[in-house]
């Protein structure tokens, strides 16, 4: 469930709409099949920088509707953490990357596929019928 930390970080009240648009099943196997995770969780501030990084900024839309945004962004939408020695915001800067090069696969269709489905915006995110029709799945293997 990596792809919905930020609906449930910042408070979004999309959840049953998430549900409706729900790419779980697909998910589940793709992590599976990898035992890999995509997002080490060494806290939830570099959990969203990792997957920024990865998967591109946070919409606009849903971080001007997140209810604890202010918990992670700063009033124009910077990604910060409190340092608790200094006790200072520290700005976290996102390292550009790409699920190619994490997953160590070559193949655009797939790379496309399991981009879709950890769309953060659920708007965006396939559903479980449209998922099962991507031309990755529907590829025919000699």
């Amino acid at each position: 469930m990596y792809n919905l930390v930020p609906i449930g970080l910042l408070k979004l009240s999309w959840a049953s709409h998430m549900i409706k648009k729900s790419t779980f099943g697909p998910l589940v196997v793709f992590w599976l099949s990898f035992s890999l995770v995509l997002f080490p969780n060494d806290s939830l501030e570099l959990l969203l920088a990792r997957m920024i990084g990865i998967l591109g900024p946070i919409d606009m839309e849903m971080l001007v509707r997140g209810q604890e945004t202010h918990k992670y962004f700063t009033n124009d939408y910077d990604l910060y953490h409190m340092n608790e020695e200094t006790n200072q915001l520290e700005y976290i800067i996102p390292e550009k990357s790409s699920l190619a090069h994490h997953l160590e696969v070559s193949d655009v269709e797939f790379i496309e596929f399991i981009e879709d489905l950890l769309q953060t915006n659920p708007e965006r995110r396939p559903t479980a019928s449209q998922a099962l029709q991507h031309p990755w799945l529907l590829r025919t293997y000699e």
